[in-house]
């Protein structure tokens, strides 16, 4: 797995892209198949013309479940991260927390968007506007 980090230089663009990919993943949407290929088509134009690519970073999935622990974890070259000595994987702190450990010295905006979508999501019975 890989954590791609990005910069998109406007604030409002960054917003509607991280939206519009939100939207487009979410399995309970009620986008036509047209909707759905046309979010798509317009999410990969506005990343091909207003992201950087910051970082590629690989991302651990699976966790060290040695038994007792092991002493001796070293520094992965390839990766960085610790690494059990035995088994050569990261411990599971490391891979339940990734993302958590990578923006402790910054604010994870994702739920305050997540939070926003869902609550503009029609209640049961209403009527859904057209996302795309």
């Amino acid at each position: 797995m890989r954590t791609i980090v990005m910069s998109i230089g406007d604030n409002k663009v960054a917003d509607a892209f991280v939206e519009g990919l939100l939207r487009l993943q979410d399995p309970n949407s009620d986008m036509s198949g047209q909707q759905h290929q046309a979010l798509a088509l317009w999410l990969v134009g506005m990343i091909g013309s207003a992201a950087c690519i910051d970082a590629y970073i690989a991302r651990p999935t699976k966790s060290c479940s040695c038994k007792p622990a092991k002493k001796g974890w070293r520094k992965a070259k390839r990766f960085g991260w610790y690494i059990c000595p035995v088994c050569k994987k990261p411990s599971a702190t490391v891979v339940d927390s990734w993302v958590e450990n990578m923006t402790t010295m910054a604010s994870d905006l994702l739920p305050e968007v997540v939070f926003k979508i869902h609550s503009e999501e029609p209640k049961e019975g209403e009527e859904s506007e057209s996302v795309a």
